[in-house]
């Protein structure tokens, strides 16, 4: 709960301090970056594709390796929690349920993750337009 409170806090002082009405940015686009597991030290590539659903979330689509040729791809479901974040639960298979809490300032998309008794981290940065 202490946690849950200090994140809101930190989100809340990062909006005041940049100007922001409130609004978290929004994490619609295309996105690559490296996913980190804190649980074992793995890492790996890191791709999403992220659009609104309609309804005031967003779906998203990450795809990456694992072991450099392994590749994973699962979808989830974004929706904006009290303190801005960008949060997601799934149930999948082996890990049980998969939590993801995010934030998007700068161009830039920090995510935390766990599910089952594996913990990490998802830095990206946003991929311009094509035109």
């Amino acid at each position: 709960m202490i946690r849950l409170v200090c994140s809101c806090l930190l989100i809340l002082i990062l909006f005041v301090s940049s100007g922001s009405k409130g609004q978290a940015e929004s994490p619609a686009g295309t996105w690559k970056g490296r996913w980190n597991s804190t649980s074992t030290g793995h890492s790996g590539p890191l791709r999403a594709r992220i659009w609104p659903d309609g309804n005031g979330g967003y779906d998203a689509r990450f795809s990456g390796r694992f072991a450099w040729v392994v590749p994973f791809t699962y979808r989830a479901k974004l929706q904006q929690n009290a303190c801005g974040q960008w949060v997601s639960s799934r149930r999948m298979p082996i890990v049980g349920t998969y939590r993801t809490t995010a934030t998007v300032a700068g161009g830039r998309f920090h995510a935390s993750y766990a599910g089952g008794r594996e913990t990490g981290t998802f830095e990206m940065i946003r991929r311009p337009r094509r035109r």
